[in-house]
């Protein structure tokens, strides 16, 4: 019965917004109100990394900043048209990382699920051996 709860209160707080959460292998991730949010069971120090890495094979995107700490990190890229492209990373209880992108000012859903897949490309747990 608390499912059910915590899914009609979830609706509720979206407002009309529709949320879609897509499973892939052990990653999973959902588009709310213009943020891509998702959870990758990497730590954050290569879930950082493998960020970089994703918005350096992207040729449509510059790195104007980044940071990173013991239980956060934080990259600003622009992309051709000069959006800001916000990709915030967030350490979690279990040592996995959940990663936030954010596109403009309003989000674009496909720009954003394209570069979180290239940082997933670039996890360690999606590494051949």
């Amino acid at each position: 019965m608390v499912p059910v709860i915590l899914i009609s209160n979830l609706l509720i707080y979206a407002g009309g917004c529709t949320a879609v959460v897509l499973e892939a292998g052990n990653q999973a991730y959902s588009h709310l109100r213009g943020d891509l949010l998702g959870i990758v069971p990497d730590k954050l120090p290569d879930s950082y990394e493998a960020s970089i890495m994703a918005m350096g094979d992207l040729s449509d995107f510059h790195i104007a900043e980044k940071n990173l700490n013991t239980i956060n990190g934080h990259i600003v890229a622009y992309d051709k048209e000069a959006r800001k492209v916000l990709i915030d990373l967030f350490r979690t209880e279990h040592d996995q990382t959940r990663i936030q992108i954010r596109i403009g000012l309003a989000g674009d859903k496909l720009e954003s699920v394209m570069i979180y897949d290239h940082i997933t490309k670039h996890l360690p747990s999606n590494r051949s051996v």
